[in-house]
Formats: structure tokens, sequence, C-alpha cells
């Protein structure tokens, strides 16, 4: 693991990993995180830093030391990608930004070929004390140069789409206590997404993922992460957030929000063995986050099926921190049909 800062605004990382047989981890790491670990990666990063600007050069690939992986659903390497991302207020609330990259993806088996990304966007932000409303224009587009296609294969295909989006949200607070030291709020939020149905079947999909829907995605114009797919939309996702804080210094003691994504129109762009989404909403998402008595705090994360009336997944943490080197933990995760999980960590200085 390797960092240089060749100057104030240019940075050169460097990490790597090597394992010498399949059967490392399973030897000498202990849980289930030691013992599962399926590749290895090694990466090198040009990074420059500028006013509003970064900029990044990037070579990326991995050691696969699970050879049950089927060659088709190993990770491609990037040799290389080079990607920017840019902001820039324009005043009055106007803000232009700019998120873009090429790269090259390789791999041993399947489709490789280059990619290239473009995404600039144009955003307004309006707001007062308790409110804002930031409406935002963007443009995606994603073309690519393929090689080992089948015969009669597009070797240069491309999608590109608007993606139109209102985010707006309020904040009311009040006194949760007669003599005023501690404040409640109160904080709905909305996003309404559209983004026009692209085909895209014929795409390949280097390093796109559908990631579990949480607070964050619930709040992502695209519900993909990666470059390969964007998601079509036309729905609104809602939110509602209740926080108990020390007035005097703005301490939180207590954060609660749930949330939901409604569909005005079914989404059809899928991944390869995706289900598509045929119901008029989402999974119900919530979080709790705890930190009401002196060094204890508790963590409760989940998403439930309200069709179905069933949990799809829950996390559940409480920690225990007497100081910077002391630091107890237990947890919990359960996903429907795959896992439930207990485990529990410790880290204490004992002279």
């Amino acid at each position: 693991d390797h960092r240089t800062d060749v100057t104030r605004r240019l940075r050169f990382t460097a990490a790597g990993e090597n394992a010498s047989d399949n059967k490392y981890f399973e030897d000498f790491r202990s849980g289930v995180e030691g013992t599962s670990v399926t590749h290895l990666e090694r990466r090198a990063r040009l990074e420059w830093l500028g006013r509003g600007l970064r900029v990044q050069a990037l070579v990326q690939d991995f050691q696969v030391i699970d050879e049950r992986i089927d060659p088709l659903d190993r990770p491609y390497a990037r040799l290389p990608s080079i990607g920017a991302k840019g902001r820039w207020p324009l005043g009055g609330g106007l803000q232009a930004e700019l998120d873009g990259e090429a790269a090259y993806f390789d791999r041993n088996a399947g489709v490789t070929g280059a990619r290239l990304d473009l995404s600039p966007r144009l955003s307004l932000r309006l707001g007062g004390a308790g409110w804002f409303v930031s409406p935002s224009v963007a443009w995606s587009y994603a073309g690519y140069a393929l090689d080992d296609l089948a015969p009669g294969e597009d070797e240069s295909p491309s999608v590109n789409a608007p993606i139109v989006a209102v985010d707006a949200g309020l904040v009311f607070d009040r006194d949760a206590t007669a003599d005023g030291r501690l404040t409640q709020t109160l904080e709905p939020r909305v996003l309404y997404t559209y983004i026009p149905f692209r085909e895209q079947s014929g795409l390949p999909v280097f390093d796109s993922g559908l990631p579990d829907l949480d607070l964050v995605q619930l709040f992502r114009s695209n519900r993909y992460v990666g470059g390969d797919r964007l998601g079509d939309a036309n729905q609104l996702a809602w939110g509602v957030t209740s926080r108990l804080l020390q007035t005097a210094s703005g301490r939180q003691f207590l954060a609660a929000t749930v949330g939901q994504k409604v569909y005005f129109e079914s989404p059809r762009v899928t991944l390869e063995g995706e289900e598509p989404e045929r119901r008029a909403s989402s999974d119900v998402v919530g979080e709790l986050e705890l930190n009401a008595y002196r060094n204890w705090s508790v963590r409760l994360a989940t998403q439930f099926d309200t069709d179905a009336s069933s949990t799809v997944f829950s996390r559940f943490g409480v920690q225990y921190r007497a100081g910077r080197d002391k630091v107890a933990n237990i947890g919990y995760r359960y996903r429907a049909g795959r896992i439930a999980q207990w485990e529990a960590s410790a880290a204490w200085r004992l002279s």
C-alpha cells in the first residue's frame, strides 16, 4: 500500500495483494468475511485535484483465487481508465457539473473493449430557512468500441437519454423539552425523476450492478451503479427523517428515517437475471441511529416488502466505545433465505 503526494494537487497511490494459492484465506483468515475472499485487487492511481475539478488515471487488475467462479463472471481489468469530475458554481444557485470516464475493459473470456461515458448536469438550488427545491437536467451518454463479439453483433453500440429530476425538502423543528435543551426535527423529502426508456439489452456489462435499496440509493436518479446501464424512471421517492438534538451543541441523540419509491410507470431496463419490477411501489426502507446514553450507540437498518409482509434485509449493531482505543461491538445481519449471522468484535488496550 503506497501513497505519494507529488505536489499539493498531484497524488499517486498504489495498492496490491497476491495470494500464493487459492486456499490461503480459508487456512489463515477467520470469520465469514475473511474466509470468503474470492479475488484480490491490484491498482495504481494518479489523481490531480484542481479547483472544482478532479482528474484521475487508473490501472486496475484482479487475482481470482476462487477457481469455481465462471470465467464469464470474473471482474474486468481496467487497462487503463481516465476519468474526470467537475463542479462549477455559476451564481444565483445555478451549478454546472460534469462526470466522465474513458476506459478499456479486458478479460480472458467474453466481450472486451472500450467505453466512453459522459454525464453533463445543470442544477438550480433554491432555498431558505427550513426548505429547499433543486431542479436539475442532465444528459447521459455511453458509447462502446467492442472486441471478441459473436458474428453479426454491433461493435459500436451506444445509448443516451435525458435525466430530469426535482429534489425538494422541508425542515420543521420544535422544543422537545420544556426547558428547550432538546430540539426535535421533522424532515420530509421527495425526489421526482424522469428518464425515458432506452433499449440496452445489447450493451455489455463491464462494471454495472444493482445495489441494495437503502436511503442513499433511494435518492439516486439512476438505480444502477457503473456506466453500462441507465435505468428508465418515472417515479417519486419519498422519505421522512426525525432527529433529536441537543439544542446548544447540535449533538445528535436520535435519528430515524423511513422511505420508499412510488412508480408511475414500471421500470423496463434490467440486467441479465434481474426480475422486472411489477409493483406500484418499492420495498420500504428504514434506518435508526441512537446515541442517547454516554458511550453506547445503536444502529438498525431494514428493508421490508409490504406486498409479502416480510423482511427482505435487516442489520442491527450495538457499540460501546469507552475511548479512542477501547471499543466493543455486537451485530446481526439477516437476508431472507440466504443469511442469518451474529458477529462480535472488540479492541481494548490493556496497558
